[in-house]
């Protein structure tokens, strides 16, 4: 079972021939004369060994619609025979008060024997436990000191150029939500910030210059680490991972998004009290938040619901320059973009009541 651990997870050797290795094992220890019950211990998938051994991350299932992707929680063992078992056939998703139901299929006939027909969601999602990843991670000898090293000092003078995040002005005055100093923790409490990115990939590889199927990616990075740390791959959250083939549109990211803000809320207020970690022993309270966005423009403009165009009238994710006054070059001119401004018209445009009133606010607005 080691020996099938160490294939997967660190020579990443394809499951399937993961269980050709299993079977083989077990073939020669037929030959050998080996007692059956033994033989029978070796596990014939790599997941139980996993299992086993505690190495899978804690996932929570969903079902994704095709169409909308709108999630619906998925219970395991969900396996029905027949249609009228199903509690939720079709999407009951309705993008505005006045459309239409979404209607779409949720589930798929799949035939498992002769005459046995079972029911399988046309598409899933997982999405990570933010808190048990942590928890993990918390629980490894050293990773407590690394994250609670102090600080580095800003530069006396502001316009000084700077080389890490936590010198900028923003991060040094980063405020809870009782308005006091985020990093000024009492003693025993742990403050995390993390940066959320996003980004499409082709899973069967770039073969071509076009991409011929999407998948997106939804990553947290802890930001406490060390430069040379933080985007290892074992100190990276993997959120989730939106099946393809086609990309969600700007509103239908929000489906998946909102899961990581339901695990974030949590971690902001009130917090999330591990009952043990590796260096307190009778457990320790975690706050943390989210600050940047890091990704490219295309990510950027599906991730914050921007147009998605140089040509739109709100073309820049920076400021609020005008697409008439695109000439503008004095950076001293572009206007600042206003956090009450975005939440406004992002709430008229989530209440609109329907989707033509809908696009007209987007077109207008830019949200």
């Amino acid at each position: 079972m080691l020996i099938s651990l160490a294939l997967e997870y660190i020579y990443f050797t394809p499951r399937r021939a993961v269980q050709v290795h299993l079977g083989g094992l077990k073939d020669i220890l037929k030959s050998t004369g080996t007692h059956p019950s033994l033989i029978q211990e070796i596990p014939k998938d790599p997941h139980t060994a996993s299992s086993q051994f505690h190495l899978e991350g804690v996932t929570h299932q969903y079902i994704s619609c095709s169409s909308c992707h709108s999630l619906y929680p998925l219970k395991l063992g969900d396996s029905p025979v027949n249609i009228d078992q199903l509690a939720l056939p079709h999407c009951p998703f309705k993008k505005t008060l006045s459309s239409s139901l979404c209607n779409t299929p949720l589930w798929t006939q799949h035939k498992v024997g002769p005459d046995l027909i079972r029911f399988k969601p046309c598409k899933k999602y997982l999405h990570q436990d933010l808190k048990a990843w942590l928890g993990h991670l918390l629980s490894q000898k050293g990773i407590e000191e690394i994250l609670d090293r102090p600080l580095r000092t800003p530069p006396p003078d502001p316009d000084s150029p700077i080389d890490d995040i936590w010198l900028s002005p923003v991060f040094c005055n980063l405020k809870d939500s009782s308005g006091q100093p985020f990093l000024s923790a009492p003693v025993g409490e742990g403050r995390l910030v993390f940066s959320f990115t996003m980004d499409s990939f082709d899973p069967f590889g770039m073969k071509i210059a076009k991409q011929s199927a999407s998948s997106t990616g939804m990553w947290l990075v802890c930001l406490n680490f060390p430069e040379h740390m933080r985007y290892l791959q074992e100190n990276v959250f993997l959120a989730g991972v939106i099946q393809g083939p086609d990309k969600p549109s700007n509103e239908q990211t929000n489906h998946y998004i909102q899961l990581i803000v339901n695990d974030l809320l949590d971690f902001w207020d009130p917090g999330v009290f591990f009952s043990r970690t590796y260096q307190y022993q009778l457990g320790r309270l975690f706050k943390a938040m989210l600050v940047p966005v890091v990704a490219d423009m295309l990510a950027l403009w599906q991730i914050i619901g921007s147009p998605g165009s140089t040509t739109a009238h709100y073309f820049c994710t920076f400021c609020d320059l005008n697409y008439d006054d695109i000439e503008v070059f004095d950076q001293s001119k572009w206007p600042a973009k206003d956090a009450d401004h975005i939440r406004y018209f992002a709430r008229l445009w989530k209440d609109a009541a329907c989707k033509c009133h809908q696009e007209d606010i987007f077109k207008a607005c830019g949200v």
